[in-house]
């Protein structure tokens, strides 16, 4: 990389005036080299307020321009943003990731900034993904210029621990460090060992995997990550010496640690329970890329009742239908059901309530309710809310049955469900909205769940005959 100058100009506009390679960046493709011209002196400038920007992208084999990158300011974001672009004939060579570790080491290194951010089009799938691999996380998703936004982040502290911290099996000689860390932490925990009591060092052909977290060669704390029984998924666990706390260590190792499992058991998902008053931890998880999928209680060894958030690794839920198929009487509930349906949705922890104007969803199998959602009127549009399985019978089809009631709908719907459910609820013709096309009152909804800690999404499923879309009172212009 290089810094740019104006003989740049008709080389530069190969890559900023290509709409392929523009078509997530504001305000669009450079409409000729004058534009590309004005580019560069604005780049100029911006070096020489903040002593840093973007550079020319030069390919070492043949000396060519072939793309922009660097760390700048974006007008109306505070954070530094970190970006390329490259002509399109040098996509899918690892360019991208060779020049975000550049970046990175850049930032990190040189400007001693303390965190990097990366402002993503939600459309843009293989900058997220980058992103992803480059270990940044997601923060927020926010409007800018009227256009949805994701901010991946990655702090330096987070990025120093990554390459100080690793992992070493357990041996039965570190059963008392670990119960050390273990009677400091345990009020913060309802499980400070893995579910087998016997355990007592790493045993992955058992479906154990146990480590000692090491940071520049001395113990810090301890990670596993236990197949269930059934082999449906790993559960984590992870604690530290206090006196570590807050320098990215516990990041680093639970993605490590579960990094470790997944080579082991490819496809089976990752996930964990941490108390909802465990604010430090759930920040922790956040930042190695987990999710929360659901809120509950659950009693600990000790009798307490403890309210908890269950998250999963992004990207590594399974939903696959698992069992026979049930016998399901799916329809709207009537009047002298409505009562049944309360309790089971409360029952499935589901806090929203019910309203007499809804239209309740349920699925009965033998005479039970097994599953159930809402369609609610809200400021005059349709929306799914309360979608709830019960717990004796998930991952049995039900959630696909119940939302086949859809089918026929003149109108559009909308839905906010978790971000690690958008492929089931696309699997039933919902597509993902950018935030700022969802109705106003959603918005403010999922700005509040987001503030709760939850990754969630907006979508909406169009009619089944747009012809007569129009005709439905409250619909969407």
């Amino acid at each position: 990389m290089r810094r740019l100058v104006p003989g740049d100009a008709e080389a530069l506009h190969r890559v900023t005036g290509d709409p392929a390679v523009m078509r997530y960046w504001h305000p669009g493709p450079d409409t000729d080299e004058v534009a590309t011209a004005a580019r560069i002196r604005e780049i100029d400038a911006h070096w020489r307020e903040h002593g840093f920007g973007d550079y020319a992208v030069i390919e070492r084999e043949t000396g060519e321009l072939v793309g922009l990158a660097g760390v700048h300011y974006v007008p109306g974001i505070v954070d530094v943003n970190m970006g390329y672009a490259l002509m399109p004939s040098r996509w899918r060579r690892g360019y991208g990731s060779e020049l975000c570790a550049a970046l990175l080491d850049f930032g990190f290194e040189v400007l001693h900034l303390p965190e990097l951010v990366a402002v993503i089009d939600p459309r843009n799938s293989a900058s997220i993904a980058l992103a992803e691999r480059m270990n940044l996380n997601l923060r927020r998703e926010f409007l800018w210029r009227g256009q949805s936004r994701l901010a991946y982040v990655v702090a330096r502290r987070e990025r120093e621990a990554a390459t100080r911290v690793s992992l070493r099996p357990v041996r039965p000689d570190d059963l008392p460090a670990i119960d050390r860390w273990a009677r400091v932490a345990g009020g913060q925990m309802s499980r400070t060992r893995p579910h087998d009591p016997a355990a007592d060092r790493h045993d992955p052909a058992g479906g154990l995997f146990w480590w000692v977290i090491t940071r520049d060669g001395a113990d810090a704390g301890t990670v596993w990550v236990e197949l269930t029984a059934d082999g449906r998924e790993g559960v984590l666990g992870v604690f530290l010496d206090p006196d570590l706390y807050g320098r990215g260590i516990g990041t680093a190792a639970v993605k490590a640690a579960a990094a470790a499992f997944r080579r082991a058991h490819p496809g089976t998902p990752v996930c964990l329970h941490v108390r909802k008053t465990n604010a430090r931890a759930i920040a922790c998880y956040r930042r190695a890329g987990f999710v929360v999928v659901e809120e509950g209680t659950k009693q600990s060894p000790s009798g307490e009742l403890i309210a908890f958030h269950r998250m999963v690794l992004r990207g590594e839920v399974d939903i696959r239908v698992d069992g026979p198929a049930l016998d399901l009487a799916v329809r709207i509930a009537g009047p002298d059901e409505r009562m049944d349906v309360d309790a089971f949705l409360r029952a499935e922890a589901y806090g929203g309530g019910t309203r007499p104007s809804d239209d309740l969803v349920i699925a009965l199998e033998e005479g039970r309710v097994a599953g159930a959602f809402r369609l609610a009127r809200e400021h005059g549009v349709l929306v799914l809310r309360g979608m709830r399985v019960r717990h004796d019978v998930r991952r049995r089809g039900i959630g696909r049955r119940l939302l086949e009631a859809l089918t026929d709908l003149v109108e559009p719907c909308y839905c906010v469900p978790h971000a690690y459910l958008e492929e089931f609820y696309r699997g039933a013709g919902f597509a993902r909205l950018p935030d700022a096309e969802a109705p106003g009152f959603l918005r403010e909804r999922l700005a509040r769940y987001r503030e709760q800690g939850l990754d969630v999404v907006v979508m909406r499923r169009e009619p089944a005959d747009p012809m007569f879309a129009g005709e439905c009172d409250g619909g969407p212009a």
